[in-house]
């Protein structure tokens, strides 16, 4: 490939190839760099980039991948890297050297051939079965169409959830040949193990994907305890669910299972968006029982209590109608998208009809930058907590739900630094 060829588009966004190049450059141990656009047997697009190293030194393919990764988007980082530790000109033959040491183990039985094969097609690039899907360009609703297509080559329904922590084309096999799990609503996923603290029960509120963000949260959380993923009532579809219709009651109906996993406090309680306010709602029943709250976060939350404004939209009543008849066992069942929305707005109506009490301890507050109001700044959770620390992150995007994925890192950090300060201050005081 020229160097100087014109802006070209791989696996859909447009790129120039010495925008790639000069990334590997920037390596310290890379002299030399130059990339070429081929195709698979398929006709699909993948990258081949060839570095010589400086002076000999040394430096592994999954160095200059994962360093590669930190500087381009997913789609951009090359699929192979052919390393020279001498001036030589490269050749593109030497790509299939040593595909091990490339990270693209081979399938080991028809399983992973099968899931291969649904991977290649979804993110258009070559992956082996120990890449990550998710650092690789997916995204929820990829992760959406990657199970539906399992199921409909395997027969086997696999929550969206399982996407959380099998994100990988060995480990999705493993859930498939050991049966896979059924939909558990207000399931409780492990994300991170910890080092032995106590966990913090994270409700990501996300009704129209996965709640994929809160890996990148949790990653950069980097806490003591494990990190443990709410999941929202109403994802499974579940036949003859009684979805909360408050939320008091979906608060009661997660503190069940919260307590299975922690059955006395000090508790650590985090959520997001409409979870937040769910959040707030579990910490206060907990306290109303005697137990203590150890921490509570709540990211862009709606506010603390509906304010009279002649421009908001009146509450939707359609999301009254019969959990059963809208997930298909009615007269009128809905489609995947159509169910995600309606279940959007069946969360939506109930924080809107929520009005928070006081909160006899204190919250941590993120909002995003479009979220801020000089009249409101703490959007009235202030006026309910007995203390409040808001952090604000200044967001580029308009959206609710790209706010929280731009910034999961962000969150993630700030979270870490509350908890540690927290626990910082009651060694000083024990």
């Amino acid at each position: 490939m020229n160097e100087q060829s014109a802006t070209i588009k791989l696996r859909g966004l447009p790129f120039e190839p010495e925008q790639i190049i000069n990334v590997l450059k920037q390596h310290p141990q890379v002299n030399k760099a130059t990339i070429n656009l081929t195709k698979d047997y398929k006709g699909r697009n993948f990258l081949i980039a060839f570095v010589v190293l400086k002076n000999n030194d040394a430096a592994s393919v999954i160095e200059l991948r994962a360093f590669s990764r930190t500087k381009l988007y997913p789609q951009l980082v090359p699929d192979f890297f052919v390393i020279h530790t001498e001036e030589q000109e490269p050749y593109l033959g030497m790509v299939n050297a040593n595909l091990a040491e490339q990270g693209f183990h081979p399938p080991r039985d028809a399983t992973d051939i099968l899931l291969l094969e649904i991977w290649t097609d979804l993110l258009e690039k070559a992956v082996g079965i120990d890449d990550d899907f998710f650092a690789e360009g997916g995204h929820s609703l990829l992760a959406v169409d990657l199970l539906s297509r399992i199921e409909k080559s395997t027969g086997q329904s696999l929550p969206l959830s399982t996407m959380l922590t099998r994100s990988t084309v060995r480990t999705l096999a493993d859930a498939l040949v050991h049966g896979g799990a059924p939909a558990i609503e207000g399931d409780i996923v492990e994300l991170q193990k910890g080092r032995g603290g106590r966990p913090l029960f994270f409700l990501h509120g996300d009704f129209t994907g996965g709640g994929f963000f809160s890996r990148e949260i949790a990653h950069h959380a980097d806490l003591d305890g494990p990190f443990l993923i709410v999941q929202p009532y109403g994802l499974g579809r579940t036949q003859n669910l009684e979805l909360p219709d408050s939320i008091e009651a979906m608060a009661t109906a997660h503190l069940k299972a919260i307590r299975l996993k922690q059955p006395t406090g000090p508790y650590r309680l985090a959520g997001h968006c409409n979870a937040g306010m769910i959040a707030f709602e579990i910490a206060r029943q907990l306290l109303k029982s005697g137990e203590m709250i150890e921490f509570l976060g709540m990211i862009d939350p709606p506010p603390a209590y509906k304010v009279p404004n002649k421009r908001s939209r009146p509450v939707s009543t359609e999301t009254n109608n019969s959990h059963q008849e809208v997930i298909g066992t009615g007269s009128a069942p809905l489609n995947e998208e159509e169910y995600r929305k309606w279940l959007r707005n069946h969360y939506l109506r109930l924080s809107r009809q929520y009005v928070a009490s006081a909160y006899d301890e204190g919250i941590s507050l993120i909002l995003f930058s479009q979220k801020q109001s000089n009249r409101n700044p703490s959007l009235g959770w202030a006026n309910v907590a007995k203390r409040i620390a808001v952090h604000r992150i200044n967001s580029n995007t308009q959206g609710h739900l790209s706010a929280i994925q731009q910034n999961a890192s962000t969150v993630g950090r700030i979270l870490s630094g509350q908890l540690t300060r927290m626990q910082e201050q009651r060694r000083y005081v024990e």
